[in-house]
């Protein structure tokens, strides 16, 4: 697995930081940790991003969570909205428990929660959604199964239809690894149907650069191999860009830019490895 991006700026902040803080050893070597596992595209996102995570079980809570930690606001929205608030709240416990680990600062903690809302259902979501950013992330982590994955987008679908939402500012992701991405799309209209890309999570998916995304089935697509890498210091300009230049890029290479800048580490999809392989050297990786 992939270390996380540590630039010479994130280090000397953290050398900085165990240098003057107050307080005893253990404090300041948490204050330097939390720094060093700070993701190089943060500071450079800010909250310029609004993504909407659909089904906060496990796995969609962990996507929140590291993208909140890289910079993102992020809107939770689950089968009630009951579930969505119990989610925000355990959302929340993960994040106090990794301050208690030095794996996050107090601040951090603080600015993550602040960003993470938890929402009564989609159109809650999408609400004033571009008032204060350039574009807008769907990101579904339900059930692998075609009928969930279809519902779930023709309903991401029709929540912007009803704002007239212009499809190349938005983007939608699947993180499924059973349903081809065009068959999940299949019940969307094409202009947002095109927008659609497969990007999988590598579990656990907190503190985990790599992140898989799936070469394009449209027409107009890209026809990648093997494994690409999008430089992590790909400028804020750059991400939105991706997403509102006059004639935007295919979704998928939006994609790549967006999460890029984000300071994850892109790899293509390929079927070389079975589900439980993956998640298998994913996990040792991280233990």
């Amino acid at each position: 697995m992939r270390s996380l991006v540590k630039g010479p700026r994130t280090a000397a902040r953290a050398r900085e930081d165990s240098a003057s803080t107050n307080g005893d050893d253990d404090d300041r070597l948490s204050n330097a940790l939390a720094l060093e596992l700070m993701p190089a595209g943060c500071s450079r996102l800010a909250t310029a991003m609004v993504a909407v995570v659909l089904g906060c079980g496990t796995q969609g809570s962990a996507i929140a969570g590291e993208l909140l930690r890289r910079g993102f606001t992020v809107r939770l929205c689950d089968v009630s909205e009951s579930a969505t608030n119990l989610a925000r709240e355990k959302l929340h416990q993960s994040l106090l428990d990794f301050r208690h680990m030095g794996l996050l600062g107090e601040d951090e903690v603080t600015s993550m929660i602040s960003r993470c809302i938890a929402c009564k259902d989609l159109d809650a979501a999408v609400d004033d959604a571009f008032t204060s950013c350039p574009g807008l992330l769907f990101i579904e982590a339900l059930p692998d199964t075609i009928e969930t994955k279809q519902a779930a987008f023709a309903a991401m679908a029709s929540a912007c239809a009803s704002k007239s939402f212009d499809a190349s500012r938005v983007l939608f992701f699947s993180n499924t690894l059973s349903v081809q991405v065009a068959d999940a799309a299949a019940r969307m209209p094409p202009r947002y149907a095109q927008r659609t890309v497969g990007v999988r999570f590598l579990y656990p998916c907190w503190f985990i650069d790599d992140l898989e995304i799936t070469a394009s089935p449209w027409p107009d697509g890209l026809s990648l191999v093997g494994k690409v890498e999008v430089e992590s210091a790909v400028s804020t300009d750059m991400s939105v860009l991706a997403l509102i230049a006059p004639h935007p890029p295919h979704a998928e290479l939006a994609a790549r830019q967006l999460l890029g800048a984000a300071g994850f580490h892109i790899l293509n999809y390929t079927e070389e490895l079975d589900k439980k392989t993956r998640l298998k050297l994913t996990y040792e990786d991280v233990v």
